[in-house]
C-alpha cells in the first residue's frame, strides 16, 4: 500500500511539473502574441503577479528572456496544488468507501 502511495505522489509531482510548464508556454505564447499585435517595445509575461518571461525589441525582433527563478516557483506550486488535489480527491472518496476487514 505504501509503495502505490509513493509512485502515486511522484506521478502527481511529475504531472504538475509538465502543468506548469505547458502554462509558461502558453503563457509566454499569447506575450508574444500581445508583443506583436500591439507593438510593444517591451513586455512582461505575469502569472498571478509573478514574472516569469521578458519581452524586448531588439533589432526588430521580440527577445524573451525568461526569469528562471519564477518559473521554479511556479513549477513548485502548481506540483504542490497537484498533490494535495489529488490525494484530497482519494481520501474523500476511500472514506466513503465501507471499510472491509479480514477474519
Amino acid at each position: 500500500m505504501k509503495n502505490k502511495q509513493g509512485l502515486r505522489i511522484i506521478l502527481e509531482l511529475v504531472a504538475g511539473m509538465v502543468f506548469s510548464v505547458i502554462l509558461c508556454c502558453i503563457l509566454i505564447f499569447f506575450g508574444y502574441s500581445t508583443f506583436y499585435k500591439d507593438n510593444f517595445n517591451e513586455y512582461t509575461v505575469n502569472i498571478f503577479g509573478l514574472p516569469i518571461y521578458e519581452i524586448v525589441m531588439q533589432s526588430g525582433k521580440g527577445q524573451g528572456t525568461a526569469f528562471n527563478q519564477n518559473m521554479f516557483l511556479v513549477n513548485i506550486i502548481c506540483s504542490i496544488i497537484t498533490v494535495i488535489a489529488v490525494e484530497t480527491t482519494i481520501f474523500i472518496k476511500n472514506k466513503n468507501k465501507p471499510e472491509i476487514t479480514e477474519k
